[in-house]
């Protein structure tokens, strides 16, 4: 009911809020811009809606939403939501309020007039019951009220106020201490600090209650004689009721349409700020709802359509700019909620948009952006010099949008410059003063303007001798000649006697430099002029004579680049080290040992450089580059970011755009602002903040770090040995690192990224500490250490009788492996001497043949010529087919054909030496899966055989010429057919009878499946091998 309510008002809002912006616009040009980091859903927020925030004293941040309670620890949002089976869970999802109460619990009020105890420690919620009298309370819009005394109390708006009873463990009206009248219907109720003074505000107006006393001062009853009772208009009904330090109290109530905001001071019974209102500003509907102060006394107010910070110096209200410029912008409809926290970080809740934190003290950077005077809308023209005039005034250039002047405070002034309009005027570049500072040498696009500052009169000069190109750079050395850098065609020198008639004949060009472009122009200390040129290097000048002292090259005797090649901006650090930069490195070059050193690489610098400053009070080197500022400590090289997060607006600065204003101030020019800033305010080194245990999930489930932490040591079990520690340092915007280690696991300190997790996996048994330390921005470590005791408890396995079981059972394994590879090599022996047998037989049975078929030659070869050459022609046969069948088998004992690849290879070979000899076509086809068959050496050989005698009984004595083979691997079973249509029968028949013999033998061995067919079509092998 109350969020109906709420949302019926909201909806009217928005009416009114749209009308009235039709007809008047909105205006916001005197609001005031800061750097915003934004939190929404996609960086775990539950919900856009954000309806309540808090920090709580362990420094964890609290975000009340519409679905839902969220803790934030810098790393990580956990969730809390409602969960029907638990009792201790949040009592609804829709969270209105946030409030903390003396014991550092956090009062809950919730949709659905629902009201919790929450301990942040446990996690746990504990119901309050809210007792209403009245109808209309349950309708009613209600706010959490506490006192400097621990009373609790809850207002429902326009209805009743009820009070906490601890021993009751309730909320009623039967236990208010104000003795309100029936009639009253307060709206808010606030105590004065310091003593038991409560203002209460209602529907009929103001009223006092002093406790002490028994009273109660209305504007008909005024006890107290308190002014503002009278002073306030009668009709008002104040809301927002806040007393701050000094003990002022601020409220809000509403006049004609819109709402006004005051501040009264009780103690000189007076009105310090009154109907202060924003619509003249605004010039839209807006609401004022809630104030806060910071730890410095600020005093900030929110509302719908309002942010704003109050102006002590100038009493009033200044609004913070609402709208999308960048990512660090800040736009809502309604600032729900505010807070501080310990480092003075506000953060706010939007119903709209979700989480915001700001840091106000921390915003370094003051961003200046041009307007275009011919336009009237922002410049796009980036900022390429500075110069400090006499008159404290800073000059500042700009590519395509002219020159502007500012003043100290940076406010824009007229350009007020003789022979120049204040709209439409020239390109400048880079510019000077002189030695008496009475004329600014500009360099332009193109030519040179002298101003004369005293006659402010300006002058334009634009020498042939510089072809009409872009001046990027002027400076006057100390004897008064102008050094001037260009576009494309190299570096010139103005000599002001030889040009003091005419400008143009004082011009000549420095011939050591060749015509390209000049980065930059800086003249030490010592009076050498230092010209960064592009893609020379960096030439050095001597300020007496003008001559060359010394070139550093861009590139080196053996055609490398040096690191000088991309210098863009030269300064000075010392009396013996010059700073270059360029590139993506920050380079020191000591003029004494001629000696270069390279602190700034890729590694430690984003983007490229653009310019370099040092900032003479600390020491530190500012650059600037197309990504952001880097705060630069060359003795221990460590480079701390600034970016758009920081509060720099553009943070693609341009190239040699910097300068040192008064006070120590650094300026740099970017795309279409320049950034200023005081490096000494600048504090980051600051932020060691303690690390905090966030979370300890123990096998990837959360478990209660406030209960773990309570432990002497965390016991676990063999089985819990995977971990996730979650930590943070709670300080939300510090330049700090935090390291962390294992003891016991981890040997060096390990840095933590985002996410802020140590994650360790089956951890072994044994003790361990969890070691965690934060370091500032030079880094230096902190004075506090977190840690952690931690114990796995071993398993049974893991003792000493499990072990000997495991040496033996070992030795047993070891053992039988040993056995299997004898067997193995018994198995493998049994199979070469098998073969060698059968070499033996068949040797022996073939030379017997050859011996008795050349005694039968011997004995017809007198009288039987043909004959005997008949037995000489089988002696021939025999003795090469026994060639033949041992030069397979010395193949197959070979260990290095022990693979179905090499066995296949052979097949092939074989089958072209046939068709090469009976000119037949044999198509071979292996399946793939064939060649990675593990067989062992026997049943290589003998499929080879099987396939050799088939292959010849075909082909040879069959006479077939067109054969095809198949091999393919089926089930476990490897399948070999051969098949030709050509064959026949009728000659060879004994030659063709002996194979088939053959081939079934050899299959036996193999116990395979072999079927050979033939007809008047062919003939057919095919053999079926199981195979493992």
């Amino acid at each position: 009911m109350t969020i109906q309510a709420h949302t019926l008002r909201y909806l009217f809002f928005l009416t009114a809020f749209f009308l009235l912006a039709d007809c008047c616009g909105l205006n916001a040009q005197d609001a005031r811009q800061y750097s915003f980091t934004h939190y929404g859903a996609s960086a775990g927020l539950t919900s856009n809606e954000g309806r309540a925030v808090l920090h709580d004293r362990d420094g964890y941040v609290w975000i009340g939403t519409n679905n839902g309670l969220l803790r934030y620890d810098g790393a990580r949002f956990i969730s809390l939501r409602h969960d029907k089976d638990n009792p201790l869970s949040l009592p609804h999802n829709f969270v209105i309020q946030l409030l903390t109460d003396t014991n550092g619990l956090i009062w809950v009020l919730c949709g659905d007039n629902k009201v919790a105890i929450f301990n942040p420690r446990r996690m746990e919620f504990t119901p309050v019951p809210v007792r209403f009298k009245r109808v209309s309370s349950r309708m009613a819009i209600k706010k959490l009220v506490k006192d400097e005394y621990g009373n609790v109390m809850l207002v429902a708006a326009r209805s009743e106020l009820l009070t906490w009873n601890a021993e009751r463990g309730d909320m009623s009206s039967d236990y208010n201490f104000i003795p309100l009248p029936t009639d009253v219907e307060p709206v808010d109720v606030c105590q004065q600090p310091g003593n038991r003074r409560y203002w209460i505000s209602g529907q009929k107006g103001l009223l006092i209650y002093n406790r002490d006393k028994q009273t109660l001062s209305s504007r008909n009853n005024n006890i107290e004689r308190e002014a503002i009772l009278q002073l306030i208009d009668s009709t008002a009904i104040p809301y927002g009721l806040f007393f701050d330090k000094s003990k002022r109290l601020w409220f809000n109530y509403w006049g004609p349409g819109f709402p006004y905001v005051n501040c009264y001071n009780p103690k000189k019974q007076q009105f310090l700020l009154q109907k202060f209102e924003f619509i003249t500003q605004i010039k839209s509907y807006y609401e004022t709802h809630g104030f806060m102060q910071q730890q410095d006394g600020t005093i900030w107010l929110r509302g719908v359509g309002v942010l704003a910070q109050y102006l002590e110096a100038e009493n009033k209200f200044q609004l913070v700019y609402n709208g999308y410029m960048n990512e660090q912008s800040i736009v809502y409809e309604e600032v729900t909620s505010f807070c501080e926290d310990n480092d003075n970080n506000i953060w706010l809740t939007t119903n709209n948009n979700g989480l915001y934190r700001f840091n106000p003290a921390e915003q370094y950077f003051t961003n200046v952006r041009h307007i275009n005077r011919l336009s009237g809308v922002s410049g796009k023209g980036g900022v390429l010099s500075f110069t400090n005039l006499p008159s404290g005034d800073l000059l500042v250039t700009t590519w395509g949008d002219g020159i502007y002047r500012y003043d100290q405070q940076l406010n824009l002034k007229p350009l007020n410059i003789g022979g120049m309009s204040e709209k439409k005027n020239a390109t400048v570049w880079g510019t000077t003063l002189n030695h008496d500072s009475s004329i600014l040498w500009m360099g332009c696009q193109p030519g040179i303007i002298a101003y004369d500052l005293r006659r402010n009169t300006s002058r334009y000069y634009d020498p042939a001798i510089l072809k009409h190109r872009t001046v990027r750079q002027v400076r006057e050395d100390r004897k008064g000649f102008l050094w001037i850098g260009t576009e494309g065609i190299g570096l010139f020198r103005w000599d002001p006697v030889q040009g003091s008639q005419k400008f143009e004949d004082g011009i000549i060009p420095v011939k050591d430099v060749p015509p390209t472009s000049i980065a930059h122009i800086y003249i030490d200390s010592k009076g050498y002029i230092w010209v960064a040129s592009v893609g020379l290097g960096v030439y050095i000048f001597n300020p007496n004579d003008g001559s060359l002292a010394q070139h550093l090259p861009a590139i080196d005797s053996n055609g490398r680049s040096t690191p000088v090649e991309p210098v863009v901006s030269i300064t000075e650090y010392n009396d013996s080290i010059m700073v270059l930069a360029g590139g993506t490195g920050v380079h020191l070059y000591n003029r004494v040992t001629r000696k270069l050193r390279t602190v700034g690489t890729p590694e430690t610098i984003s983007g490229v450089v653009s310019a370099v400053e040092k900032d003479e009070a600390s020491g530190y080197l500012w650059v600037s580059t197309t990504q952001g500022l880097y705060r630069v400590n060359i003795y221990n090289r460590i480079f701390v970011h600034f970016d758009r997060v920081d509060g720099i607006a553009d943070d693609r600065f341009l190239v040699a755009a910097s300068a040192k204003l008064p006070g120590g101030r650094l300026a740099f020019g970017a795309d279409n602002q320049f950034t200023v800033f005081n490096p000494g305010e600048v504090r980051i080194n600051n932020a060691t903040p303690p690390i905090t245990i966030t979370g300890f999930s123990l096998m990837g489930k959360p478990l209660l770090v406030d209960s773990l932490l309570n432990l002497k040591r965390i016991e676990l079990s063999y089985k819990q040995n995977s971990i996730t520690i979650s930590f943070s340092g709670l300080n939300f915007n510090g330049a700090y690192l935090t390291r962390y280690k294992l003891e016991g696991v981890d040997e060096d300190w390990r840095v933590s990224d985002k996410a802020n997790q140590a994650v360790y996996t089956y951890l072994p048994s044994g003790t361990y500490t969890f070691i965690a330390k934060s370091e500032d921005a030079d880094g230096k470590e902190g004075p506090y250490i977190t840690r952690v005791s931690i114990r796995i408890a071993p398993p049974f396995w893991q003792t000493w009788w499990f072990y000997g079981l495991i040496v033996l059972f070992a030795t047993s394994v070891l053992y039988w492996i040993d056995r299997e590879r004898i067997r193995r090599l018994n198995e493998l022996q049994r199979i070469r001497s098998e073969i060698a047998t059968n070499l033996h037989e068949d040797v022996t049975t073939t030379l017997s043949n050859i011996n008795l078929l050349g005694e039968m030659a011997k004995i017809k070869a007198d009288k039987d010529i043909d004959r005997s050459k008949e037995y000489i022609d089988q002696i021939s046969v025999k003795s090469h087919n026994m060639i033949i069948a041992m030069d397979d088998i010395l193949w197959s004992i070979d260990p290095q054909n022990d693979s179905m690849e090499k066995t296949i290879l052979r097949m092939m070979e074989y089958t072209d030496s046939l068709k090469n000899r009976h000119a037949a076509t044999i198509q071979l086809s292996v399946d793939k899966k064939v060649q990675s068959l593990k067989l062992d050496m026997k049943i290589r050989h003998e499929f080879f055989l099987i396939f050799k005698e088939g292959l010849k009984m075909i082909v040879q004595y069959a006479e077939g010429r067109n054969t095809l083979i198949n091999i393919d691997l089926f089930k476990n079973r490897l399948s070999l057919k051969l098949q030709d249509s050509t064959a026949r029968l009728d000659t060879n028949l004994p030659e063709i009878e002996a194979i088939i013999r053959s081939i079934n033998t050899h299959a036996a061995a193999l116990h395979a499946e072999s079927d050979i067919q033939y007809d008047r079509s062919g003939i057919a092998v095919l053999l079926m091998v199981p195979v493992k």
